[in-house]
């Protein structure tokens, strides 16, 4: 278990396009999540113990179509810190007026139920690249969770 953990945080790493920590490093390398719920925390830093290697900041309020209300001061709070950022969006199976208001449109046939489903996922992720652009914020990698 131990192996693998370290694997994942040399690939996490890697992937971050930083360079990959020793053994002895990854037992010891620290990150910490910062989302919607994190907002109170503003004045204590989110949160983040001083050794936090990295953050990952969440774009939605818990679902899609729902902007984290405090997503660009935590990304400024993360540059002014120098903290490597990467971001994470959530996908979720859609809700009737998100299926028919996004269903219709986007690269897939909405002729059936799977290019309907699939076009709601683009908008998803579309919603999650304009917060992206409106912000300002252009992390290596954005993570995409399901709820």
């Amino acid at each position: 278990t131990r192996r693998r953990l370290l694997a994942l945080v040399s690939a996490a790493f890697a992937v971050a396009g930083l360079a990959a920590p020793s053994r002895a490093q990854a037992a010891t390398t620290y990150g910490n999540d910062i989302s919607w719920p994190q907002c109170a925390a503003a004045g204590s830093g989110y949160g983040v113990p001083a050794t936090a290697a990295f953050v990952v900041l969440g774009l939605t309020n818990g679902l899609p179509f729902t902007e984290n209300p405090c997503v660009a001061s935590q990304v400024a709070w993360a540059k002014g810190r120098a903290l490597p950022a990467q971001a994470y969006t959530m996908a979720a199976y859609p809700t009737s007026s998100q299926l028919q208001s996004n269903g219709g449109s986007g690269p897939w046939s909405s002729s059936t139920v799977a290019g309907r489903l699939a076009n709601v996922g683009y908008a998803e992720a579309r919603y999650a690249v304009a917060t992206l652009t409106r912000i300002g914020f252009r992390p290596p990698v954005v993570w995409v969770l399901p709820v």
